[in-house]
């Protein structure tokens, strides 16, 4: 699907020489004549609704769940001609919400642009107050006849606006010429895995039997069953770590014992925060009475089970809170079913099945999600099904497939190597809920139905160690948080499951240590790592095998999948290790940054060039700020934090990067260490040409070359890199950073230009809902384009030794 959101285009003005192709009654002076409106009143055409003339149309759509829908009369069109579509527009409430759809029909009448085929054309315009004229390019595909205006507000959002003076016109050859680059819509069918050929084959029949066997067994019986309890509860009671473990589990217990229930307070538009609180609250304390006896653990559990079972609903809205929510309540139902009176039972089991299981469709859109959204409800589904599968048995028999066969969708983007698109943050997130899902399935149905060794699933257990730099910083590519490694409780179930011990090794096991000796007073309205209470089921005692077998990580991992990244590093144990995290990609991948080209670099444990990381989705949207809307025009790529003025590549022009772009890497190789990164997707608005080649040689030197052509003479590239070191020293050639013990230079090689130091802790000019960058600055290189367009930047970067 090929969707712009554009501003004014300065081309509306071109020579008005072009052929003009009348929309009939586009000015809708006859009112509704020649238009076909197939809504129920959000289309109206009425006087306050004229830019010029008697009429206009208003477009009033106040639902999240439908839209408006109207079409013009067909107008002829020739194969491959470029035409310019002319209107006027005003926002009357979200004018982004709604959208121009420019189709294209066959000789039979057959539409050109279709959902199906990704091929649909549309112009989502952003308009004032006042009225405005829009314009927007359009070549007709092959085969087209006829073109027909569809106007359509999103079924997803409201939208509202006035529009008048529809008209087409047919472009010269000298007239496209005279169009900007990227500027031309086209509507060309979009290759599409089979949704079919994503999910996972899995026989109906073993399935069914399964489930059966379910059916009549005991609880507990999800993650372990009553005799794996018995063997954990005594484990810890002898020294070791299962011990160390349980008895923070107990910290953590005895400080929700006074702490009121739940209630349901929803956070803008999400129930999320309550959700998760009640994952931690209910998974910690079921899990200490099962460890330890304690009635009181019980008890305090049991009241906050029944709180969340009485909420009038769970959000089915956000259904992320609907499947945290039912795997809170499951995991409790479950795990202290056998102390539960028969009306606390009722009503727990009633909420699983109403408020979780039927309280959305079985083909919701986020049922065959790639992200992690169908990673953690999918989870939510299996939890609630599994528990409750005596009760409903229809129900649970559908959900329980509908999420085993689709779960292999996200799972599908760790290939081939184990990369996670949505970067570490969301690493976390939906692999450990992918890992719920695969453990809850495993105990209550004896399989894994083949998911955990879906290509790049297993690999994908190495992830963080080769995403932490020698910093203790993460690449924080993607929505991620700029903050330092911490435990994942998916590396133990990854560990014990795949029988790879080492996997811990590194970090996690002094990791879960030192987790395990802290009792520092927490805030128990927060959920304090919401999930963490299920890792007690996959840890382990150390053995020799966990050193031993631990093999020599490459120096140089090529991430590849949907959205390419590149790690680099000189050595894995050296304290003056330099380390470099690339990536490649599309900025409207799930989460995305305008970051195609960037890096961050540690070196002597320092990180030197940083990524600024996430804004707050909660703020954001408190203020009206349109987060989610990652077309070109959209206000995501108005934050600092998102656009590529912040991130460590280029700008041309002052322009943003082609937010529909999809940039790749060249080539990788070790030995020497070298990417290369073709960012010409990202930039062809403004060049032809676009490679980025990174060089890390043995002594940590690193090499950033650029090479662009095709350059419009004159314009200014600027080569940028955020950091929070302080300034050394600073000349024409180089600048000099330091961190107080140890100083880090970059310098011009090639390129014609200085260095500039940008203070970004407050970035000019700012946006609303731009936050803060303490102490943070930017190093920008402002080289001007030659006559010939070809312009070569090459910038060294090392310890100062």
């Amino acid at each position: 699907m090929r969707v712009f959101a554009c501003s004014l285009l300065a081309t509306c003005t071109l020579a008005s020489a072009a052929t003009r192709i009348e929309i009939p009654n586009g000015d809708f002076e006859r009112q509704g004549e020649q238009w076909q409106i197939r809504d129920t009143g959000m289309s109206r055409i009425i006087p306050e609704a004229a830019c010029h003339g008697k009429y206009g149309l208003r477009v009033v759509d106040d639902s999240g769940s439908t839209g408006s829908e109207m079409q013009s009369a067909p107008v002829p069109v020739e194969t491959d001609k470029v035409y310019r579509l002319d209107f006027m527009a005003r926002s009357t409430g979200n004018s982004a919400g709604v959208g121009i759809y420019l189709q294209f029909f066959d000789g039979q009448g057959a539409c050109l642009t279709t959902q199906r085929d990704r091929a649909e054309v549309i112009y989502a315009f952003t308009a004032g107050a006042d009225w405005q004229p829009f314009s927007v390019h359009v070549r007709a595909p092959k085969k087209a006849v006829a073109f027909a205006v569809r106007i359509h507000s999103f079924n997803a959002k409201v939208g509202q606006a006035d529009l008048d003076d529809f008209v087409l016109h047919e472009l010269s050859d000298n007239e496209v010429a005279a169009v900007p680059r990227g500027s031309i819509m086209v509507s060309e069918p979009q290759p599409q895995a089979s949704l079919d050929a994503m999910r996972q084959q899995i026989a109906r029949d073993d399935f069914l039997a399964r489930l059966a066997r379910v059916t009549v067994s005991p609880h507990p019986r999800l993650f372990a069953s009553a005799e794996r309890f018995a063997e954990l509860r005594a484990l810890a009671m002898e020294e070791g770590i299962h011990q160390r473990v349980r008895d923070r589990y107990l910290f953590l217990a005895d400080g929700l014992l006074d702490v009121p229930p739940c209630e349901r307070i929803m956070t803008g538009r999400r129930l999320l925060d309550i959700s998760r609180l009640a994952v931690y609250r209910i998974s910690t304390l079921a899990l200490s009475y099962r460890l330890s006896g304690n009635v009181l653990y019980r008890d305090r559990c049991l009241a906050e089970m029944r709180a969340v079972a009485s909420f009038s609903d769970w959000n089915p809205s956000h259904f992320l809170d609907v499947g945290e929510m039912t795997l809170a309540l499951a995991t409790g139902y479950d795990w202290l079913y056998d102390d539960m009176t028969p009306e606390d039972r009722t009503l727990c089991a009633d909420a699983i099945i109403t408020k979780g299981l039927k309280s959305t469709s079985l083909t919701a859109g986020w049922t065959q999600s790639s992200n992690n959204w169908g990673q953690v409800c999918h989870a939510g589904m299996i939890a609630g099904a599994l528990a409750v599968a005596e009760l409903d048995n229809d129900i649970a028999e559908k959900r329980l497939y509908s999420a085993l066969t689709n779960l292999a969708i996200p799972m599908r983007a760790y290939a081939p190597n184990g990369n996670y698109p949505e970067g570490p943050g969301y690493w976390e997130y939906g692999t450990t809920f992918n890992v719920l899902a695969l453990a809850m399935i495993t105990t209550a149905l004896g399989t894994d139905f083949g998911l955990a060794e879906l290509p790049g699933f297993r690999e994908t257990g190495r992830y963080n160690d080769y995403l932490s730099g020698p910093s203790g910083y993460m690449f924080n590519y993607a929505d991620g948080g700029r903050g330092r490694r911490h435990s994942q409780s998916a590396v133990w179930w990854f560990a014990s499951y795949f029988k790879e011990p080492e996997l811990v090794a590194s970090f996690e096991r002094a990791a879960m240590e030192a987790k395990s000796a802290d009792r520092k007073k927490l805030n128990a309205s927060r959920n304090n790592g919401w999930f963490r209470a299920y890792e007690f089921l996959w840890v382990f005692p150390e053995s020799a095998a966990e050193h031993s077998s631990a093999s020599q990580l490459p120096l140089v991992w090529d991430g590849k999948g949907p959205v390419p990244i590149v790690i680099m590093r000189n050595s894995w144990d050296d304290d003056t290790a330099t380390y470099l995290g690339l990536k490649a990609g599309s900025p409207r991948a799930s989460h995305g940054h305008m970051d195609i080209g960037s890096f961050v670099l540690d070196a002597g444990r320092t990180r030197w060039a940083l990524d600024l990381g996430a804004e707050s989705y909660h703020r954001l949207e408190a203020m009206g700020v349109d987060l989610w809307n990652s077309k070109q025009d959209g206000e995501r790529w108005r934050l600092f934090r998102l656009n590529n003025f912040s991130h460590n590549t280029l700008a041309i022009d002052g322009q943003l990067q082609i937010a529909a772009s999809n940039s790749t890497f060249v080539s990788v190789q070790s030995d020497p260490a070298v990417a290369v990164m073709d960012l010409t997707p990202a930039y062809a608005n403004d060049c032809t040409r676009a490679l980025r080649t990174v060089r890390l040689d043995a002594d940590g030197t690193v090499f950033v070359t650029d090479e662009l052509s095709g350059l419009k003479p004159g314009v200014t590239v600027s080569w940028g890199m955020t950091t929070d070191q302080k300034i050394h020293a600073q000349d024409a050639e180089s600048v000099t950073l330091s961190d107080g013990k140890q100083q880090f230079r970059i310098s011009r090689l090639a390129g014609e230009g200085q260095w500039r130091v940008v203070d970004v802790s407050q970035p000019q000019p700012e946006f609303r809902g731009d936050s803060r960058n303490a102490n943070c600055q930017r190093l920008e290189l402002h080289c001007v384009a030659p006559d010939d367009g070809a312009l070569r930047i090459e910038v060294r970067m090392g310890l100062v030794k």
